[in-house]
């Protein structure tokens, strides 16, 4: 019997460790991002990301080589760099999130 929990102590370490390590991450922050008027993003990644996922919603399935309101480089625009994975993560996300909201509101 303590073969067995002395061979499940590491996962369960890491699992802890995990876990910790998200509500470091998480909690702190959690009120100054979720607020009662909706999300609010801290940093101008989230603004990039969120727009790339709309262009995508916008023009499926083709994905926006060129975002012309890149911070950097305001007037003339900058090409995209992120990969199609992050973006078509984000869109189910976002997909279900909906689907979900339709069905509560039904």
């Amino acid at each position: 019997m303590i073969v067995h929990v002395l061979k499940r102590l590491p996962v369960a370490a890491v699992a802890m460790s995990v876990l910790l390590a998200f509500a470091f991450r998480v909690v702190p922050g959690y009120h100054a991002v979720f607020t009662a008027h909706g999300i609010s993003f801290q940093e101008p990644d989230a603004w990039f990301h969120m727009r790339t996922v709309h262009n995508l919603l916008a023009h499926f399935p083709w994905r926006s080589g060129f975002d012309q309101y890149a911070y950097a480089v305001y007037p003339l625009g900058e090409n995209v760099t992120t990969g199609p994975f992050w973006v078509g993560a984000q869109l189910r996300i976002r997909e279900r999130s909906r689907a979900m909201d339709g069905a509560a509101s039904v």
